[in-house]
């Protein structure tokens, strides 16, 4: 309790990669403890930015979103479809394996009735903008609702499976 209270000063340096430290009197004069000047200093590995799991994180969520539209759009469309073809979301869950990997075993993935056939679709509508084109300016009374479901579900599967 004798002693005079000096005041002391902490100075702190933070970057990017190191942090330094010193404590000085009032004259910048640095504090000697145990012999020694007190002042450190720490140098860092670089930092990673987010920028990568930011894009990964954006990645995910849009293909969350993408999954969840598609299982709307097959859960409205799917009691008008299964009327008319039940084994077409079955053909088209598959349609990206090769014809060995299929559990169906089936040439076609998207039409497998006897009159209109993949190869028919393909001729119809070289491209999934044939279709979207043919559906907006209409030439008949009515479409196969499969045709409609098609044109709606834009991802990409469906987008590589029709430009074949």
């Amino acid at each position: 309790m004798g002693k005079e209270s000096k005041k002391m000063y902490v100075g702190i340096d933070m970057g990017t990669n190191s942090v330094g430290m010193a404590v000085t009197d009032e004259n910048y004069n640095l504090y000697r403890v145990k012999g020694k000047d007190f002042w450190c200093s720490r140098v860092f590995g670089e930092a990673n930015t987010a920028v990568e799991r930011r894009i990964n994180r954006i990645s995910r969520r849009r293909r969350q979103r993408e999954v969840a539209r598609q299982g709307v759009l097959r859960e409205l469309f799917s009691n008008e479809i299964n009327k008319v073809d039940e084994g077409f979301f079955a053909r088209l869950d598959e349609s990206k394996y090769h014809l060995e990997d299929r559990d169906n075993q089936q040439p076609y993935a998207l039409f497998a009735d006897n009159g209109y056939t993949d190869k028919n679709y393909y001729k119809d509508y070289p491209t999934i903008f044939h279709l979207r084109n043919e559906l907006l300016h209409p030439t008949k009374d009515a479409y196969d609702v499969r045709l409609v479901y098609l044109a709606i579900a834009k991802a990409t599967k469906f987008e590589n499976l029709v430009s074949k």
